[in-house]
């Protein structure tokens, strides 16, 4: 099987990282799991969620295309190898087919579990942030930056980047449901002053300091879990093998 040994490199780039990097021992297990419950008693992440499905769909349907690629050489130049030759076609959805079969039966090919990520976040900082940013969560400017900032305007962003060049189109149920998550994305700066202007004063003061203390460590753990969960290029190979004997024919007849 001739296969690309790009393809995996090109799905890390896309999920922002070139390497998995893992998180180091988090210090302390049960002030981890303490802030993550006082982090998911404010929000359940559903935009974060809906993000990690449209995600995985994402690189789902650019897989065939990194596989084709690696068939190219089946053809030895005697053909068009792109969309709308018939034989490219016809093994193309071969292909896809396979790799929706093996998504059935082993799960994501990319996953940015809501858990994982969080654990990546807290994982980042050392006993005393962990500490400071507990007590921040469980106050009401806490729980606004949690639901209006990191599960509001920084999934936007992450969501409005789904839709954009180098991933595909969305079409069908995927492209409406990313029309219905992004409607709107133009008030979300209104919307968040909004919000803060409810808070007390000290919350308002409480929120405006805390922020920057937390960067950009929530947008940054999306690339690293991302990369460290895409699953290996050879589980790509190994989808399609079953049907190689059936793209090797067509490989051979196409013109």
């Amino acid at each position: 099987m001739s296969f690309s040994p790009s393809l995996h490199k090109q799905f890390a780039l896309l999920l922002l990282s070139l390497s998995a990097v893992l998180p180091g021992a988090v210090q302390g297990a049960e002030e981890q799991e303490r802030l993550i419950a006082t982090m998911t008693s404010a929000t359940s992440f559903p935009c974060l969620a809906e993000a990690n499905v449209m995600l995985n769909e994402q690189v789902r349907l650019m897989a065939p295309s990194g596989l084709m690629e690696g068939f190219r050489a089946g053809v030895n130049g005697r053909v068009d190898w792109s969309r709308g030759n018939k034989s490219y076609d016809e093994v193309y959805a071969i292909v896809a087919n396979a790799l929706l079969l093996d998504e059935a039966n082993n799960g994501p090919v990319v996953d940015v579990p809501v858990r994982r990520l969080l654990e990546d976040v807290v994982s980042r900082w050392s006993a005393k942030e962990r500490r400071e940013f507990d007590a921040f969560f469980a106050a009401p400017s806490g729980k606004l930056y949690l639901v209006n900032i990191v599960d509001g305007a920084m999934c936007l962003g992450w969501m409005i980047g789904l839709n954009k060049p180098p991933y595909l189109p969305l079409t069908g149920p995927a492209l409406t449901r990313w029309e219905n998550r992004v409607r709107g994305r133009d008030a979300i700066s209104d919307e968040v002053l909004k919000q803060v202007n409810t808070l007390s004063k000290a919350e308002q003061e409480r929120f405006l300091a805390t922020m920057p203390k937390l960067g950009n460590v929530f947008t940054e753990a999306i690339g690293r879990v991302a990369a460290a969960n895409i699953a290996p290029a050879e589980r790509f190979a190994a989808a399609v093998k079953p049907q190689m004997p059936e793209i090797k024919r067509l490989l051979t007849k196409a013109k």
